[in-house]
């Protein structure tokens, strides 16, 4: 069973990782073969049983994938005729508020341009809104839509968020940018009107924010501030609906079952009795969840416990943990591009895993060994997910696990209960005042968490490259120890260690500096390392609640372990170029900024300036002189040369910038490395004289997949190709790093090469398919 169990999830385990599916004819070869060889050898069972529970799984796979290809291209087929606008019409599963800063629905799409879609597929897709409506459209209401569609491109960068790999992990098929809206049907769903209700009781209440994260997995009302403060507690897993707040419901459902009954006469009690209370609060919650994935994992879970705790001679743990894992991966394939599923996963495997060690010590010690436990071998995930471990984070959890498990769910799921039926039966003035008196208590259960979260703030710590994956090496073979028995102990520490020595012996390696365009769409930022240190130049656009500075090049220097940002150059005052200025400032406290305007705080950025930075010399080559407000043609133009190599930085210089630059500065001739391509690739930059004069190797292009101007222009590609330029865009390539050394230089793109994954090139071709 668990040989079976194994065999069938591996595949879909390693899924986020292969280069590509197989096509039609290799998957028919493969599922053939396999075929052939149980009908050569029958008596084999222990061999071919695996492996066709193996081909099994890797089918499971390739059907979900061609299930979502299939959903996805009716978008695209269906508006071949229109490839610009499209309208649909759908049913909105998200909750909305007008309460709160939010720019995006989720929608479940029923028609395309007047074409009925077939129930089971049905694309979703999040619409943006260039404005917040008057009003928004609530879950359950069906609305028509104008919008300009997308296929869900995104960023692809070491590090920062992943809208690729978010949108196939979450069935989302794609986004799009909202025209005009019409409301069709009204009514909206029970959930939905609770909420509502629940936003009023709690308007003015100082933790209400959380309050909705908790009840209804609701994270609008979250703020950037907050996420920082949790992450660098460790408690994010506490303050919004997961998993863990299901189990705890499950629990505390079990146990209040199991005493009620000993009290009702006339009762025969059955253990199955209180498990059936418990997983009905644990359903009650999930729906209130939305019945996210995380939800329906945890309450699948709960299931499968039950079955456990009713036939609990007749399965092992480990047992119950794989064939739950299995259930989960052949309903939710895709869940395994997401964080949620290895987090919850790995912490159950690694508490039963903990619990089999340490049994044998008293109650509290099991408790304190646990949980320091659980966070190590969970720091990896951690790690990625957070962009560092939080030290705090295993003695806040010892008292804040237990504060929530007795007073936190149990005072919010009284209430929200109460507040559901009293918003069913009856409005009146004693009732809305009895909801709001236990809506206060709820708040005053939080305020503890809520007064100590600031005090966490850059709580976090961030583990090397080769410390994470040593990490992960010491997690697996202590997962191995322990499924295997403890003659293969010996053997498997030692080779662990081998590998944790070789991983670290690579991490202190000697690494000359980096040359980063970061992929931040349309916009420019550039990262120049050396050891732990960096120089940035531009930021990237900013818009309300957020910038390309906190979401990208903050999550980028974070994984490079970067402990100090030397310098910030601005090339001009264009918000796609300067946009994080002020949060890259405020957080890194750079040692000095340069910009070729005039900014409190900023140095001049012109010609005739030069300094040193370590092995590399930076010289200003443009413009002649500040000016108070730097556009387009005054964008700071920057050469930095280590004495091999010569980079040139243009910002967003025009033709004419151009050649007054070529006229008067030192630049020397076929000395050029690279050059960042002057205004994306405009074709009023990049003269023929301009591009001769540089005569670069490698020209990188910073744009996005769609943009309004048709950049880069076809032209302009031509003439960097035709001067022998290789010609990077981050569209194609994602983040582009150019490593330079003694003996040359190479450079790799995320998208291209280092994270070229199925499910990117999937989007591709749907693209093609326009």
């Amino acid at each position: 069973m668990r040989l079976l169990a194994l065999a069938l999830v591996i595949p879909i385990l390693v899924s986020p990782w292969w280069p590509r599916l197989l096509s039609l004819s290799e998957l028919l070869a493969i599922v053939g073969s396999v075929v052939v060889f149980i009908l050569v050898s029958r008596k084999n069972y222990y061999f071919f049983v695996p492996l066709v529970s193996f081909c099994i799984g890797v089918c499971i796979l390739h059907i979900h994938a061609a299930h979502y290809r299939f959903t996805a291209a009716q978008l695209v087929t269906t508006s071949s005729d229109q490839p610009q606008d499209i309208t649909i019409v759908g049913r909105v599963v998200t909750l909305s508020s007008s309460s709160f800063s939010q720019n995006s629905i989720l929608v479940s799409v029923r028609e395309i341009n007047e074409t009925k879609l077939p129930i089971l597929s049905r694309p979703l897709l999040r619409l943006y809104y260039p404005k917040p409506p008057e009003r928004w459209m609530k879950s359950g209401q069906t609305g028509e839509w104008t919008i300009r569609h997308r296929l869900p491109f995104g960023r692809v960068n070491v590090a920062g968020f992943d809208s690729e790999k978010y949108a196939v992990a979450n069935g989302v098929h794609g986004t799009g940018r909202v025209i005009g809206s019409v409301i069709k049907e009204t009514s909206v769903t029970l959930r939905q009107r609770l909420f509502d209700r629940v936003v009023r009781l709690t308007d003015g209440l100082a933790s209400q924010r959380f309050l909705l994260a908790l009840s209804f997995g609701y994270r609008a009302g979250l703020t950037q501030d907050d996420w920082q403060h949790l992450a660098s507690s460790g408690l994010s897993h506490l303050m919004a609906i997961s998993g863990l707040h299901i189990g705890m419901l499950f629990v505390i459902g079990w146990r209040i079952g199991g005493v009620i009954l000993r009290f009702v006469p006339d009762t025969r009690y059955h253990p199955v009795y209180p498990l059936i209370i418990g997983l009905v609060a644990a359903t009650f919650y999930a729906w209130l969840s939305g019945w996210s994935l995380s939800a329906q994992r945890a309450l699948l879970m709960c299931v499968v416990a039950s079955v456990w705790l009713i036939n609990v001679k007749r399965y092992r743990p480990i047992d119950l943990w794989l064939f739950t894992l299995a259930i989960v991966l052949v309903i939710q394939p895709f869940s395994t591009l997401g964080y949620a599923l290895w987090l919850s996963f790995g912490a159950v495997i690694a508490l039963i895993a903990l619990h089999t060690w340490c049994r044998t010590l008293g109650k509290w010690q099991q408790i304190i060994v646990m949980q320091l436990g659980l966070s190590l071998m969970l720091s990896p995930l951690q790690q990625t997910l957070f962009g560092g471990i939080s030290l705090l984070s295993p003695i806040l959890n010892l008292f804040a696990i237990p504060y929530f498990a007795f007073s936190v769910v149990p005072t919010l799921m009284m209430t929200l209960l109460i507040t559901l039926i009293s918003s069913t039966v009856s409005d009146n003035a004693l009732v809305r005042w009895i909801a709001e008196g236990l809506w206060w208590c709820a708040d005053m259960a939080l305020w503890p968490i809520n007064a100590m979260l600031p005090l966490f703030e850059g709580q976090l710590v961030s583990l090397s490259p080769s410390w994470r994956w040593a990490a992960v090496v010491a997690v697996i073979a202590a997962i191995l120890c322990w499924l295997l028995p403890r003659r293969y102990w010996r053997m498997h520490f030692v080779v662990a260690g081998v590998l944790i020595l070789t991983l670290q012996s690579r991490g202190l390696s000697y690494r000359d500096w980096q040359l980063s365009m970061l992929d931040v769409g349309h916009g420019l930022a550039i990262v120049i390392t050396q050891g732990e240190e960096a120089v940035l130049y531009d930021t990237g656009k900013s818009w309300q609640g957020g910038s390309m500075a906190n979401s990208v090049v903050t999550p980028v220097l974070e994984q490079w372990q970067i402990t100090e940002l030397v310098g910030l150059l601005i090339s001009h005052g264009d918000n796609d170029h300067d946009g994080g200025a002020n949060d890259i400032t405020a957080y890194w406290q750079p040692s000095w900024q340069r910009s070729s305007d005039y900014r409190e705080g900023y140095q001049p950025c012109s010609r005739g300036q030069s300094w040193s930075w370590g092995r590399l010399r930076f010289e200003v080559l443009w413009p002649p002189r500040q000016v108070k407000r730097a556009r387009n043609p005054h964008s700071c133009v920057v050469q930095i040369s280590d004495g091999r190599h010569r980079v040139v930085l243009t910002g967003d210089i025009d033709a004419i910038s151009e050649l007054l630059l070529a006229q008067d500065a030192p630049i020397n001739t076929h000395w050029v490395t690279v050059v960042s391509v002057p205004h994306h690739g405009s074709k009023t930059s990049s003269t023929q004289r301009f591009i001769d004069l540089l005569s670069p190797d490698i020209a990188l292009a910073s744009v996005s997949r769609t943009n309004p101007w048709g950049l880069p222009s076809e032209a302009v590609k031509q003439r960097y190709v035709q001067s022998g330029a290789q010609w990077l865009t981050t569209v194609e390539h994602g983040q582009i790093t150019i490593t330079f050394s003694e003996l040359g230089y190479q450079w790799s793109g995320e998208r291209s090469s280092r994270q070229n994954y199925w499910y990117r090139k999937l989007f591709v071709e749907l693209e093609g398919s326009k």
